[in-house]
């Protein structure tokens, strides 16, 4: 059972490839876990890295085209109505991740479901 789905949205142009060096290790990271869905949706216009991203273990892959200026949001949205898992996190692939920040977001959410049905929470983001 996926207990919680990573959104990640990401467009790789010829200046930005190292994000997909980023994606990379976040899949590796996130793929210990077996109880996370790491969705990625890709908006990049090259062939070429749509198929290396689509080629990347561990995630589920969809590609949504963009018209115009890339929105980061259209493609959290796309994930969002994808995603499996019974949670929903948004994360960017240029994010580094603590070794413990999974543990914590598991702790967050038993902590919110003993104080209501429905909730939420917002993480900080350092870049």
């Amino acid at each position: 059972m996926i207990k919680l789905s990573l959104i990640i949205p990401i467009k790789v142009t010829f200046e930005n490839r190292f994000l997909l060096k980023r994606l990379e290790k976040l899949a590796s990271f996130f793929a210990q876990y077996q109880t996370i869905e790491l969705v990625v949706v890709d908006s990049s216009p090259s062939k070429k890295y749509n198929k290396k991203i689509s080629n990347i273990n561990s995630i589920t892959y969809h590609h949504l085209e963009m018209e115009g200026i890339y929105s980061a949001s259209k493609a959290r949205n796309h994930g969002a109505k994808k995603a499996k898992g019974e949670y929903i996190l948004f994360y960017d692939v240029d994010l580094v991740v603590k070794s413990d920040f999974i543990e914590n977001i598991f702790k967050d959410i038993d902590e919110l479901k003993q104080k209501a049905k429905e909730a939420f929470t917002i993480y900080p983001c350092l870049y």
